[in-house]
């Protein structure tokens, strides 16, 4: 009998880790399969669900022109590489890369309307996430990112915060 629980002792060391790893692995589904299985009234989101940030929108070449052309006060944040940004940018858009963006964001007037644009519009949404998460009130993204505009761009580097 000492040898049956002995073998059956050496089978749980093994087994053991192998368990909780399982366990591990399929935890998280089983807390989605539970959130879908109750009702419609109690579902919760699970508690490990990242933030997502709300509060800005997308805003066309087109609506950003208009503004311009109304001389309307709002920011226009060009978060492209420095050299990217003296190639070629928005007329009145000022230069903090996406990388500098969480330390140097405080520079900027938070309760001000900004205008976000990268190359394609792709870095230019991670940024619209940074800002928000930071408290700005009013962010946009520039659909299609400086690819998408069709009017006159600025060389050099007249604006850089």
């Amino acid at each position: 009998m000492w040898q049956w629980i002995s073998a059956r002792t050496e089978t749980a060391k093994w087994l053991a880790p192998v368990l909780i790893v399982v366990l591990a692995v399929l935890w998280p589904g089983l807390l989605i399969v539970r959130a879908r299985q109750a009702p419609a009234s109690t579902a919760q989101p699970p508690r490990w669900a990242p933030p997502t940030a709300v509060g800005y929108e997308q805003m066309s070449p087109a609506q950003l022109r208009q503004k311009m052309d109304a001389g309307e006060d709002f920011t226009l944040l060009d978060v492209r590489a420095q050299t990217a940004y003296d190639g070629g940018h928005l007329p009145g858009a000022m230069s903090m890369p996406l990388q500098q963006l969480g330390w140097r964001g405080a520079e900027l007037d938070r309760q001000k309307e900004t205008v976000v644009y990268c190359q394609r519009g792709v870095s230019s949404l991670v940024a619209c996430e940074v800002l928000v998460y930071h408290g700005f009130a009013d962010v946009k993204n520039l659909t299609g990112g400086i690819d998408a505009w069709p009017y006159e761009l600025v060389a050099g580097h007249s604006t850089v915060i």
